[in-house]
């Protein structure tokens, strides 16, 4: 399972929430659906809430077609840096 991330923005704070998933023997039943509907009136109640973002992998086209599939658009404009600490 990728790892992911939810991000709620206000002009005061941030709420982050992570790996939003669906078991497998839950898919095809509008479930993924329903939760990220949940996020976007969670998110447009909050005062100050302006957008909601997450991510997925490049490499995860399935993830990808459903997020479109939802009328949610990719967004080019940041970058994700990723530093091992293994190797510190």
């Amino acid at each position: 399972m990728d790892d992911g991330w939810v991000v709620c923005r206000t002009a005061d704070a941030a709420g982050t929430g992570e790996e939003l998933y669906v078991r497998d023997e839950l898919r095809r039943q509008r479930v993924g659906e329903r939760l990220m509907n949940d996020l976007r009136v969670i998110a447009a109640a909050r005062p100050g809430c302006s957008r909601v973002e997450w991510m997925t992998d490049r490499d995860n086209p399935g993830a990808r077609a459903f997020y479109k599939s939802l009328g949610f658009a990719e967004f080019e404009g940041k970058i994700v840096y990723r530093v091992d600490t293994s190797k510190a």
